[in-house]
Parts: C-alpha cells; sequence; structure tokens
C-alpha cells in the first residue's frame, strides 16, 4: 500500500502520471475505508472521488512526502467524519462463525453476491452489537483485507490498539453467538463458510471516474485563471446559487485558450453540464495560485458578500493551520482557548496534530496535550470545535490581525502570520 516518495514529490509538484499512480495505489484501500465507514456503495463511492479531489489540492502542501500516506488517511478520515457517520449497524441476523475471523485469509460479508448486496448486508447481527470503532476494525481487516499495520494507520491509532480492538471485535462476537445460539462450526468437506465469505469489491470504472473528476478540477481552475476578475466573481455568486451559466459567463469561458488550445472552455462547459455548485467552485478555486484566491475572495467580500462567505467556508478547513506560522497559531489559541483548539485537535490524524504542535512552544504542547488527554468529545463535538477555530481565524484576518508572506520556499507559496 505504500508508494514510493519520488512518485509523491512528482505529483506535488503536478504531475498527471504520478497523480494517477497514487490513485491507483490507494483506491481500493479507501474504498474499503469508506465502505465500511458508511455501509452503502453509493455512498463510498462518491467519498472516494471526493477524498482524492481534496487531495489533489492538498498535496501540494505536503512537506514530508515520507508522510504522505498519515496525511492521505487523515484526509479520509476527516472526509468521512464530515459526512456525518454513524457507526457500523445492521438489524439483519445471519449465521456466524466468529472463529471464522481469525485466520490472516479470512473475510466477511453478508452473502454479498453483487455491489447491491454489498451495501444492503455488510454486516451481520453479531456485527451490529459491537462498538462502533471495533466493528470499523474488524471490517477493515476481514472485509478490505488490511493488516493490523495497515487498520491502525488508517484510524489513526496505534498497532497495538488496533489489535486490542480486533481481539476485543473477536471475543464479543464468540459470546453473543455462544448466547444466541448461533455458533456452528465448519465440518469437514463443507461447501463454504456459514458467512458467506467476500472481500469488498471496488466498483466497475471507479479509476477512471476519479481521474475524469481530477481533470475537471483542474481545467476549472485554469480557466478561472484566466477569467477578468468580475467574470470570475460572477461565475462565482452563479455557482453560489446554483444556477446554470449565461450568456455573459458561456462567453468569457468560450474566450479562454490554454496553451493555444482555444477548445478549452467548450470542454470544461461540456463537463460540467453548463453548471457549478459552490462546493466544486471552491474546490477550483482552491487549486488556482494564491493571487487568483485572494482576489477573488477579497472582491467578493464588496459586491455578494454572502458568496464570499460561503466560498470561506468551503476552503479553509482546520488542517489548513498547518500554514499559520508559530506567532499566527499562538494568537488563535489564545483567541479560541485552549480546551476547543484541544477539541479540535482530538479529531485530527496523528501527523496533522504533531505538524501542528511543532509550531508551538514546549509549555503550550504540554497544556494542549494534558486538554487532549483530559477532554471527552465526539466526531461532532469535536469537528464543531475546528469550525468555530477557523471562524476565529477568518474573524483575526478581516480584523487585519494576520497577514500573508508569500515565498518560494513555502509547500503552497505563503503563510500567515502576524503583523509587525
Amino acid at each position: 500500500m505504500k508508494i514510493e516518495e519520488s512518485v509523491v514529490m512528482a505529483a506535488r509538484l503536478g504531475g498527471k502520471a504520478e497523480f494517477a499512480a497514487i490513485v491507483r495505489t490507494y483506491e481500493k484501500s479507501l474504498y474499503s475505508f469508506a465502505l465500511a465507514s458508511t455501509r452503502s456503495v453509493p455512498e463510498a463511492e462518491d467519498a472516494v472521488q471526493e477524498i482524492f479531489l481534496k487531495v489533489l489540492v492538498g498535496i501540494r502542501d505536503v512537506r514530508n512526502e515520507s508522510r504522505f500516506e498519515s496525511w492521505l488517511w487523515s484526509v479520509a478520515r476527516n472526509e468521512l467524519s464530515s459526512r456525518g457517520r454513524k457507526g457500523l449497524a445492521s438489524s439483519r441476523i445471519v449465521d456466524i462463525d466468529p472463529d471464522e475471523l481469525d485466520g490472516e485469509g479470512g473475510s466477511w460479508g453478508a452473502g454479498m453476491a453483487g455491489e447491491a448486496r454489498e451495501g444492503e448486508d455488510l454486516l451481520g447481527g453479531l456485527f451490529s452489537q459491537l462498538r462502533p470503532e471495533e466493528a470499523l476494525a474488524a471490517a477493515l481487516k476481514y472485509g478490505g483485507g488490511f493488516s493490523v499495520r495497515e487498520v491502525a494507520l488508517v484510524c489513526g491509532i496505534a498497532e497495538s490498539t488496533a489489535k486490542g480492538r480486533l481481539d476485543m471485535a473477536r471475543r464479543r462476537m464468540r459470546a453473543l453467538a455462544g448466547r444466541g445460539g448461533q455458533r456452528r462450526r465448519l465440518g469437514p468437506g463443507a461447501p463454504g463458510p456459514v458467512f458467506g465469505i467476500h472481500r469488498f469489491r471496488i466498483p466497475f470504472g471507479l479509476e477512471e471516474r476519479i481521474m475524469d473528476n481530477v481533470e475537471t478540477l483542474r481545467l476549472g481552475a485554469s480557466i478561472i485563471e484566466r477569467l477578468a476578475n468580475d467574470d470570475q466573481m460572477h461565475l462565482a455568486s452563479l455557482s453560489r446559487r446554483g444556477e446554470a451559466f449565461d450568456e455573459r459567463s458561456l462567453s468569457a469561458i468560450g474566450e479562454v485558450a490554454v496553451d493555444g488550445d482555444g477548445t478549452i472552455g467548450a470542454e470544461f462547459v461540456r463537463r460540467v453540464a453548463s453548471r457549478l455548485n459552490v462546493k466544486e467552485f471552491a474546490s477550483m478555486l482552491n487549486y488556482t495560485d494564491r493571487y487568483t484566491e485572494k482576489r477573488i475572495i477579497e472582491g467578493l467580500e464588496t459586491v455578494d458578500k454572502e458568496t464570499s462567505e460561503q466560498l470561506k467556508r468551503n476552503m479553509f478547513v482546520f488542517e489548513d493551520f498547518v500554514l499559520f506560522d508559530d506567532k499566527a497559531l499562538s494568537l488563535l489559541v489564545d483567541e479560541v482557548g485552549e480546551d476547543l483548539f484541544a477539541a479540535g485537535l482530538a479529531a485530527c490524524g496523528i501527523p496533522v496534530r504533531d505538524e501542528l504542535l511543532a509550531n508551538l512552544g514546549e509549555k503550550r504542547v504540554a497544556s494542549l496535550r494534558a486538554a487532549i488527554a483530559r477532554s471527552t468529545w465526539s466526531i461532532e463535538s469535536a469537528r464543531a470545535a475546528q469550525e468555530e477555530a477557523v471562524a476565529f481565524a477568518r474573524r483575526l484576518d478581516k480584523e487585519g490581525r494576520l497577514k500573508v508572506i508569500q515565498s518560494a520556499d513555502y509547500p503552497r507559496g505563503f503563510i500567515f502570520t502576524v503583523p509587525g
């Protein structure tokens, strides 16, 4: 599941073939994780496509290629959390032999004969009685074929914790099966396991759909960069309202040429069916250069504040605080408060958390770690804390208490700092 660091570096610099290699390397694992989390084939497929779009935009900020894999799974966890994962439950009771789960080659799935059945019968009745974190770990190992090390990496936990969750899942299932009279071992010559055993299967053509979306995002960003500022803001407003491209926007897009290709605008209009929503526009804007992004947002602040605010909400997330230097991050924590900021940190992947804490002094880091340790947080409360911290950051920026420094030395070409 590991990819060469040189491939990550080339993808970070815009290499299309290298990004396609990343998709091929991780699409099955990401799909397995998404399916185990959502229990829905269409939702899992949609989530994987969205994850790769976020990876495309965010990979430019990866400062250490050796940590790419950990960062990617952090992106995946955040995307699935934002989709409101409710745990892994099913009311369907099926026969199961928990001892079938002990071997490395074992896998599970309630008679998954096809994609629809795969989503409908993802978990049997015994799995529904596991704790969500135990069920997810078991789903990844036995449905996705993940090793214990990979389960730990994907879930953002220590390997010993992952092993403990899997052990507990097996013990609970044996106990539940024994009490319910459902335990039944396979005899010699039996045609197959009691529990219909199949690995998660990746939907046909998923890689092609992912790369098609990637190319559309790249194309949209190139066109947005080349539009006049008034046309950029007009297109943003149409997207926020969910309206189709009008004559003005179609004319402006049609005049765009990239590398001498004057048909690029028509291709973009065809790809998006003459319409963007605010989330799609924000993703494309995130992929443009910093100057274009800043010019559009600042222009909209004056002429269409609602569109400006919606774009900001879709563009900046808690993990982007890695772009804050030590002064800016210290100011933010002072404003937000350590307990709230710690709740937001608790939901981050370990690599992102470590990178954020590396920008703070030892005393502040110790205090935040203590706050994380004593806090009791849920995905919902942590997400709310992250959104509140982002809102504080926007306010600081608006008040002029943050400024942007541009330099080719920074992964994304800029950092946030404190004026003076």
